[in-house]
């Protein structure tokens, strides 16, 4: 018996290796494996009899915390893997005439680089009685074939795919909040034909005055007003194209002052 530390010179992914090399046989129960350690460990093995019992979780699988590409490599490799959905936590490797029980999981931290401790175990007698609880674990798992692999890497492929777009449109989103801590205008598009204008509250002031007279610049403000939603101003891009015509061609004054910034964010849409 003797205690394996993550050090310098020994970690457990030199014990493992020395094991593996060792023996014909190897059982594994941990939650989470990696492929790079599945192809270091075991790509150049010629075990007789691979079993490995681990975690199939789609959330920790779209963490990164495990694998299910390191799950397809064991089944190339001749392995039988069977999962458990919840509850996994022992990290324990069993071999013809020793065993490792430990704190680390097949990955690059717990073979390396984490702080991690773990026992070896000799002799047929320690051995044994490990072997039979993994047996009893063995039949309460559920078996995993390539097929299963296969629709995981494809369902978490969509869902990485999804959660890139939906990144990128939170990336947008904070800019956009940004802007309005530090008062500048902030545009948002929920539609590709109108987008929607944060208004200061001058320009509040500005467009809920009441309307003198009639013309297509009364119009237009009354169209302004009816598209207020408290500090908020909606346009469509005909909207847009008014507002720059009378911003920047008529020379009307409100457009030139206090709504100079509506004029450009206008401009800007429709250009």
């Amino acid at each position: 018996m003797c205690y394996v530390w993550n050090k310098e010179h020994e970690n457990h992914g030199t014990v493992l290796a020395s094991i593996v090399q060792s023996t014909r046989n190897l059982s594994v129960i941990c939650p989470y494996i990696r492929a790079v350690q599945v192809n270091d460990l075991l790509g150049d093995s010629e075990l007789q009899s691979l079993k490995v019992i681990t975690l199939w979780s789609f959330r920790t699988f779209l963490a990164g915390s495990s694998e299910p590409e390191a799950l397809r490599h064991l089944l190339e490799l001749g392995g039988q893997v069977r999962t458990m959905s919840s509850g996994l936590h022992a990290k324990v490797y069993i071999a013809d005439e020793s065993a490792l029980v430990t704190s680390a999981n097949l990955t690059g931290g717990g073979l390396v680089n984490n702080l991690e401790c773990g026992l070896v175990l000799r002799g047929r007698a320690a051995v044994s009685a490990l072997e039979q609880q993994f047996e009893l674990e063995w039949r309460r798992s559920t078996p995993l074939n390539v097929d299963h692999v296969a629709q995981m890497i494809a369902a978490l492929n969509q869902e990485k795919a999804r959660s890139d777009e939906l990144l990128e449109h939170l990336k947008e989103l904070e800019q956009r909040l940004a802007a309005v801590v530090s008062g500048s205008p902030s545009v948002w598009t929920p539609q590709e034909d109108e987008i929607v204008v944060k208004l200061e509250p001058d320009q509040m002031e500005f467009l809920q005055r009441p309307l003198r007279g009639q013309g297509g610049y009364q119009t237009l403000l009354a169209r302004l007003q009816d598209n207020m939603d408290g500090d908020r101003l909606r346009l469509t891009r005909t909207d847009c194209e008014r507002v720059v015509r009378y911003g920047t061609r008529y020379g009307q004054g409100g457009f030139q002052t206090r709504l100079q910034s509506i004029v450009q964010l206008a401009q800007q849409f429709i250009s």
